[in-house]
């Protein structure tokens, strides 16, 4: 029988601002080519807890207090340059364009080596903690760090689910590099967008076709793409006495949270 412990740590509470006196903006992102919109772009103030995630048409709205007039929007997405604008530049109707960016992939280096298979990060427990959601914003991410031993390529990425309210999640998946132990940059080079309405149970993504090949420690995250506003719930399966980070919204600063989401990779090394 499976104990739980139930932190509840409402991740919506450790991120409350007012919406007193707020500005709203809504625009479209596009290419550079003038054709195509551009799908979950990441889009906000950077460190502040403001941001959202264009949609699947590439449009957004976004509220802010006045008292972030001073700041700027930064606009990211894999394959991209990152685009940021003073947000008193804004009119309240306005298309962002992003330059294209070439990424150069690692060469893969195929040999007559006997991989075995080995699972790294926090596989459910049989003590474990909850870990509720409610009032989620798009771009809201959670993840762990995973320490590598030797050079590996992921097969799966697995997360455990306790209870999901909102039917049909639309999440993507995302790769970091470390810096002083907080997750820095990305570097997945290409979009991992996963759809679900698991209820509750094990959300498995195949990643075998994303050749992900890792020789240093990285962070893995899992990403709202839409905003979940209706007074539901979603709960993760944690492990006691681990840790994760977590942020409210695009371009926000990571917070470290004591307790580890029960994510898990399926790797070769």
């Amino acid at each position: 029988m499976i104990k739980k412990i139930s932190f509840s740590i409402l991740i919506s509470l450790l991120f409350i601002y007012s919406t007193f006196a707020q500005k709203s903006f809504s625009g479209t992102v596009i290419s550079s080519n003038l054709k195509d919109t551009l799908s979950y772009v990441n889009i906000g103030v950077l460190n502040k807890g403001i941001g959202t995630v264009s949609n699947e048409k590439g449009k957004f709205e976004l509220e802010f207090k006045e008292e972030f007039l001073k700041d700027s929007l930064t606009f990211s997405i894999i394959g991209y340059r990152s685009l940021t604008i003073p947000i008193v530049d804004f009119e309240k109707e306005k298309t962002i364009i992003l330059e294209e960016q070439i990424t150069e992939l690692d060469e893969v280096i195929i040999s007559n080596k006997k991989y075995k298979s080995k699972i790294l990060g926090n596989k459910k427990p049989k003590l474990l903690a909850s870990v509720a959601f409610s009032k989620i914003e798009a771009g809201n991410e959670f993840g762990i760090k995973v320490k590598v031993r030797k050079p590996i390529i992921i097969e799966t990425f697995n997360i455990a689910v306790l209870k999901n309210e909102y039917g049909i999640l639309n999440l993507r998946i995302n790769f970091y590099d470390l810096k002083r132990g907080v997750p820095n940059n990305r570097i997945n080079t290409e979009n991992i967008i996963i759809k679900t309405e698991l209820k509750d149970g094990l959300i498995t993504a195949d990643l075998s076709d994303y050749e992900l090949m890792f020789k240093n420690d990285f962070f893995v995250s899992i990403e709202f793409l839409e905003k979940l506003n209706d007074n539901k719930e979603i709960t993760f399966a944690g492990r006691i006495m681990k840790k994760s980070f977590t942020r409210k919204t695009s371009q926000a600063s990571w917070n470290q949270v004591k307790v580890g989401f029960c994510i898990f990779l399926n790797v070769i090394e």
